[in-house]
């Protein structure tokens, strides 16, 4: 890449904003995340939407795998709203019943550790019939 010269002065404030909230249990932070640019979208992992209950301009999609034995889904219901999203912002595209034309200002993962744990799970459940018992 060439040498590139840039005054900051000029340039335009950044446009999209990325924070990580980082805290014990129950101390606000999904709170804090809905205070965010409306419409919010949650992506629940934790099962405590209930926090948000009342608060305007905030939509959640929850996720949950089914009981053993049955495949895991909530990882891949996650990527497969993610892919939506990279074609259109819009939250009735995702099945939300809203205007055409709302679109998603800010979007929450709630939490992280739990989204990974449910990318472990299906993992595990998509390479268990490569075990071998020794």
């Amino acid at each position: 890449m060439p040498t590139e010269y840039t005054v900051m002065e000029t340039e335009p404030p950044t446009t999209k904003t990325k924070i990580a909230l980082v805290g014990a249990e129950q101390n606000g932070k999904s709170r804090l995340a809905a205070t965010g640019r409306k419409p919010v979208l949650f992506h629940e992992f934790d099962r405590k939407k209930e926090s948000l209950r009342g608060l305007p301009g905030v939509y959640v999609i929850s996720y949950a795998d089914p009981a053993w034995p049955l495949q895991p889904t909530a990882a891949q219901d996650f990527l497969t709203n993610i892919s939506k999203l990279e074609n259109s912002l819009d939250l009735s595209q995702l099945g939300f019943k809203v205007p055409p034309g709302t679109l998603v200002k800010t979007n929450v993962v709630d939490s992280v550790q739990m989204l990974g744990k449910s990318q472990g799970i299906l993992c595990e459940w998509m390479g268990r019939n490569q075990l071998r018992n020794v």
